[in-house]
């Protein structure tokens, strides 16, 4: 079985869990990975390879690639990287002995063996995929139906078929002629140029955050049992969107699978959490009491880090409870306990900095979090 994925050094973590998820559910002995990548060194690829020394039906290869190779083709949505756009030279990349690749991007994970979808017959179609139904990029892009645009996140692509063709080629002259329709990169590439001819997969191997907010949508072309068998059973788990599990706010339904198959990588063991967090003996308290605020302790919460309480300023607050715990006066917290981690989850956090100023408490002692921060746990 051959996968490819697009990657760069920032994602070797996420990318790391994805792969680990698929060997977890794989009765396959023999993986080949190709990684496409424009800025991994050595060091990196020996890391990403000694992470799965054990698997020894497991191979990687590596194709470092320059960017003016793709530079014909937009990058326009904020959440994409220029590396989504590497997928199309796979024809190109990979040994002309190797007929098809199963593409995976790296915010995926998997609760079933992908060797299902790499077993499907492409016969005369150049991939296949599952229908992404939310949005309107199918009308912008002239597709007669929702059903038509597929996300392109996970797409068994037949190469064979896209060697003969000369696709690569044929994609850049479509991006030139329609740069004005093309918002999500190479996957609108993909769509307007297919029109519709490939084979849809069955939604469950590609679960989008979206979908479990878009019920409406799916049901249009699908039934509502299948809806709720695979919003509540995915075997394949898509993280889109900009907001990831690894973000601090995020908006993603399973953001705890991704989490559980971390959890078990004895490799990230010391960067699960906030060593700060962690490594002292001190009380955890939380200034704010705002959504912000309960999020960060719920988060916490699950990660088995135990706050003892919130803080705040407004005196119509103290006494009373938030998440079975007490909102707290500052002054009376500080006078009472010097043994104190604080958090401050406020978007008012200058105006706290300053009163915790003027009492003169330790600012060592003290994180900020906004909800643009990230990796506070990893």
């Amino acid at each position: 079985m051959h996968l490819a994925c697009s990657i760069n050094k920032k994602y070797i973590k996420y990318f790391s869990v994805m792969i680990q998820s698929i060997l977890n559910n794989s009765k396959c002995r023999s993986i080949t990975i190709h990684v496409l990548h424009s800025d991994l060194v050595n060091e990196d690829q020996e890391f990403i390879r000694s992470i799965f020394s054990e698997f020894d039906y497991v191979e990687f290869f590596f194709y470092k690639i320059d960017q003016e190779n793709v530079q014909v083709f937009p990058v326009v949505a904020d959440h994409l990287t220029v590396e989504t756009l590497y997928r199309l030279m796979l024809a190109k990349l990979l040994p002309q002995t190797i007929s098809k690749v199963l593409y995976i991007d790296s915010d995926m994970l998997f609760k079933a063996d992908v060797m299902e979808v790499w077993s499907t017959d492409l016969g005369s179609y150049p991939i296949a995929a599952v229908a992404n139904l939310e949005g309107i990029m199918y009308q912008k892009l002239d597709l007669n139906s929702k059903f038509d645009y597929f996300n392109a996140g996970f797409i068994l692509i037949n190469l064979t078929l896209w060697r003969e063709k000369e696709y690569f080629e044929l994609f850049a002259e479509y991006t030139k002629e329609n740069k004005e329709k093309i918002i999500f990169g190479d996957q609108d590439v993909l769509n307007g140029f297919f029109k519709g001819n490939w084979i849809r997969l069955h939604p469950k191997w590609n679960v989008q955050n979206s979908l479990y907010f878009t019920k409406e949508n799916f049901c249009e072309f699908y039934s509502e049992k299948i809806y709720e068998e695979i919003t509540e059973r995915p075997f394949g788990i898509h993280f889109s969107g900009k907001n990831k599990p690894w973000n601090l706010l995020n908006n993603q339904v399973n953001y705890k699978e991704f989490f559980d198959v971390l959890f078990e990588m004895k490799v990230w063991e010391s960067s699960i959490i906030n060593n700060n967090l962690l490594n002292n003996n001190e009380d955890i308290y939380i200034f704010g009491t705002g959504e912000f605020g309960k999020t960060v302790f719920n988060i916490l919460k699950y990660f088995n880090v135990k706050v003892s309480g919130f803080l705040d300023n407004d005196k119509s607050k103290w006494g009373s409870n938030l998440e079975d715990s007490k909102i707290i006066a500052p002054q009376q917290l500080f006078m009472e306990n010097n043994n104190i981690k604080l958090l401050i989850c406020s978007m008012y956090y200058q105006e706290i900095l300053k009163s915790l100023n003027e009492i003169k408490f330790d600012f060592s002692k003290i994180t900020i979090l906004t909800p643009d921060s990230e990796n506070l746990l990893i």
